[in-house]
């Protein structure tokens, strides 16, 4: 139990450089985000876990320990995708659509209005 955390840190950090050598990003620098996150999530989730269990028996205590561990995976999961959203393919191209604009483009006409009403005063 005592190296789950870093199975989870080196999970998150495989799975962190991946996504950032698909996108085009630097894998290090995100694999070792990707690493933290993990080992923090995982030893928060796993600390809080240990402070409000009362060993009743050994049965109860194995099972509040996978349920611990199930919370872990799930916060690092969650956390984890919610960090990706830029490195992944179909956020970005569902941001990208053709027919939606993120910013208002300038024309030529708005330019040549906007210096017509400002020289005229």
């Amino acid at each position: 139990m005592q190296m789950l955390p870093w199975f989870f840190a080196f999970g998150t950090a495989l799975w962190f450089g991946v996504m950032a050598g698909r996108a085009g990003r630097n894998r290090l620098s995100w694999a070792a985000g990707g690493a933290v996150l993990g080992l923090v999530a995982t030893t928060v989730v796993r600390g809080l876990g240990e402070a409000v269990s009362l060993p009743l028996s050994h049965e109860a205590m194995v099972l509040f320990r996978v349920k611990t561990v199930a919370a872990a995976f799930g916060t690092v999961g969650f956390l984890g995708w919610a960090f990706t959203l830029g490195l992944q393919g179909w956020y970005l191209d569902r941001r990208k659509k053709p027919g939606r604009r993120l910013r208002k483009e300038r024309t030529n006409q708005d330019h040549d209005v906007r210096y017509a009403t400002h020289s005229a005063v």
